[in-house]
């Protein structure tokens, strides 16, 4: 399985059965544009997979260095983010559908916010198992 078709999915999956429309000038069809699963508006609140991860890895980390659950919030905060970057990455990965400086700029956005709601998820779940 190729990693693309793993973190991507198709913007309009009725167009995406449909047979594409003739590119510019008549020539070959065109693919449908890719938008990754991380960065659109619908998955903004599904995270439980991924906060459960970080979670772990926070866990890890703890027991590998102690001195890291001093600043709960710092670590929790640079991990979330570095994960909320690696799928953002992912997820623009097809070179022959390069993405917009517009669509980068949105999907950077919205991997952002979902980064800032996995911190908060994070934090809360690594709150309530410390009590």
């Amino acid at each position: 399985m190729h990693i693309y078709r793993f973190f991507n999915r198709a913007r309009d999956p009725a167009a995406a059965a449909r047979p594409a429309a003739a590119g510019p000038g008549g020539g070959p069809p065109q693919p449908p544009a890719p938008v990754g699963a991380f960065i659109t508006a619908e998955t903004f609140d599904s995270f439980s997979v991924v906060t459960a991860f970080i979670s772990t890895t926070y866990g890890v980390i703890t027991l590998v260095a102690p001195a890291a659950t001093s600043n709960k919030a710092a670590v929790l905060a640079v991990i979330c983010l570095l994960v909320g970057a690696a799928i953002y990455v992912l997820n623009i990965t097809d070179p022959q559908n390069p993405a917009t400086p517009r669509q980068r700029i949105i999907g950077a956005f919205f991997a952002f916010a979902n980064s800032i709601q996995l911190f908060a998820a994070t934090y809360g779940v690594a709150v309530i198992a410390s009590k």
